[in-house]
């Protein structure tokens, strides 16, 4: 029922970004929060398990909340942005010594699995985001905002093993989703097709 959210409001082939926004949505909230426990419990550092917690609330409004109230273009941009706020966010508290440029290549494939591609505007807006925050974050030298509590070397080590998967897995599951819808999609139009076709030829014989 969740993942279907706001379907109802778009046209048939625009259904399946919709479904991305909130699985996506759902997704990184639970993440999210799993992120903002460990952060809590094993580093002590309430200041960042709380902008994970706030992000993945967020996340999940931005999906699911707007999707539910019929905004599904909005629902999209905005599920394929929040993700780059967290990362601009977590540089600044953090620096940059915990790959956390590397999140923002999430920016790069988000709109390409949340819009069609006749949908420009938006793909464009969602494309600019990531690649203005990643030009705050050089131009001020990360030097904006609260600044982290001393890590050990220890932690350092695993927050950005952490920093390093975060976009790794997201990368994967937003590929492996929406490769799977659309070969699905594919097979459901194939099978229509040949189907059409065994009609069309017993009707001429």
């Amino acid at each position: 029922y969740l993942l279907h959210l706001g379907t109802d409001n778009v046209e048939d082939h625009d259904k399946i970004y919709v479904k991305q926004a909130n699985t996506n949505g759902l997704f990184f909230f639970i993440l999210d929060t799993l992120l903002a426990l460990i952060f809590f419990l094993c580093f002590k550092d309430s200041h960042l398990a709380s902008g994970l917690i706030i992000s993945g609330i967020l996340f999940l409004l931005g999906s699911l909340g707007l999707n539910y109230l019929g905004k599904t273009t909005l629902s999209r941009l905005s599920t394929a942005s929040i993700g780059s706020f967290l990362v601009a966010y977590c540089s600044f508290y953090i620096g940059p010594d915990s790959f956390i440029s590397a999140s923002l290549m999430l920016g790069a494939i988000f709109p390409f699995v949340y819009f069609s591609i006749k949908e420009k505007t938006n793909i464009i807006i969602c494309l600019i985001i990531p690649f203005f925050i990643y030009l705050v974050l050089i131009t001020t030298d990360y030097n904006f905002g609260p600044k982290k509590i001393d890590y050990t070397d220890s932690s350092l080590f695993w927050i950005r093993i952490i920093m390093f998967l975060i976009p790794y897995i997201g990368i994967l599951a937003n590929s492996w989703i929406a490769v799977a819808e659309r070969e699905k999609k594919n097979d459901e139009l194939y099978e229509s097709k040949k189907l059409i076709e065994t009609i069309f030829f017993a009707l001429t014989h």
